[in-house]
């Protein structure tokens, strides 16, 4: 098997299996940090000079796909796409990344903390 052809297998596991790491904090951890706020949303953007436009409405078309399609849940949904916008915001320019990065580690770290709870109360 391809390495493209295991990428694209990877990408149709994401969009068949949404999560949003309810009760997984570390999970949930890597998944909004480095993954929607770093690879999907920074590096596209400050990297690759990727439109944020395209980027932001092609990322919003995946989750509302996989809201209605998947059953996944539209906070989580809604809270994906927050990071990917926050890390492309954060890719334009590194005056933005100076007044983005404080809030997006706000609500990282608030995600963080509701998962903790969660696993804690049994949820």
């Amino acid at each position: 098997m391809t390495w493209l052809r295991k990428a694209w297998d990877w990408i149709a596991h994401l969009w068949k299996n949404p999560d949003g790491y309810y009760g997984r904090p570390i999970k949930y951890a890597i998944n909004q940090g480095p993954g929607h706020f770093v690879a999907v949303g920074f590096i596209p953007v400050a990297v690759f000079d990727f439109s944020i436009l395209i980027l932001l409405i092609g990322f919003g078309v995946w989750e509302v796909t996989q809201w209605h399609f998947r059953g996944a849940d539209p906070y989580d949904c809604v809270e994906d796409w927050c990071f990917v916008a926050a890390g492309a915001l954060s890719g334009l320019h590194w005056i933005m990344t100076l007044l983005i990065v404080p809030v997006a580690l706000v609500f990282w770290a608030n995600g963080v903390l509701l998962r903790i709870k969660e696993r804690r109360d049994g949820l």
